[in-house]
């Protein structure tokens, strides 16, 4: 037979487990951090000063500051920098050969087409997995990318609406 629990009860279990076990916990922890303390400024500054003690370095392999994982390169620092600029370099290449084709005759609807299928695949290819690591400068410089293929009529707006909402 089960016992009918009123919901009186369940909060007060709730705070007696609360009062033994949570609070007394966080009594004892002083974990707060406030950016405007100095202390606590000078401590994020001791540790961002702090130089990093790579391992002694091995004979015959290099050490290297960036890798390219599945053509996404990640700099040593988490940063996905240097991959901004190979797609945006990569990119201003393909638009410049659309640009040519237009001029020698394609349909506007064809271009259209091709800068969707090379030019937002090569921006948005693996784009969750480095995204995140961007900077709001890298951002702006991959909209500019679509921007400019909208003004100079490469690409459709109705295409690229959703591009970067990550």
């Amino acid at each position: 037979m089960t016992k009918d629990i009123t919901w009186a009860e369940v909060v007060s279990n709730f705070v007696l487990v609360y009062k033994n076990l949570v609070r007394s916990h966080l009594d004892n922890c002083n974990c707060v951090w406030n950016p405007y303390r100095k202390t606590d400024i000078e401590t994020l500054d001791k540790r961002r000063k702090r130089t990093i003690q790579h391992p002694p370095q091995l004979p015959d392999i290099n050490r290297v500051s960036s890798i390219k994982i599945l053509r996404v390169t990640v700099s040593d620092s988490l940063s996905v920098c240097e991959h901004v600029n190979n797609v945006i370099t990569s990119c201003a290449q393909s638009v410049q050969a659309m640009r040519i084709l237009r001029a020698h005759g394609m349909a506007t609807s064809a271009i259209h087409v091709i800068f969707n299928a090379v030019v937002i695949a090569k921006l948005t290819y693996a784009a969750s997995s480095w995204w995140g690591f961007t900077t709001a400068v890298d951002r702006q410089r991959l909209e500019a990318v679509i921007r400019r293929g909208i003004r100079s009529a490469l690409c459709a707006p109705e295409h690229v609406s959703r591009t970067f909402s990550y």
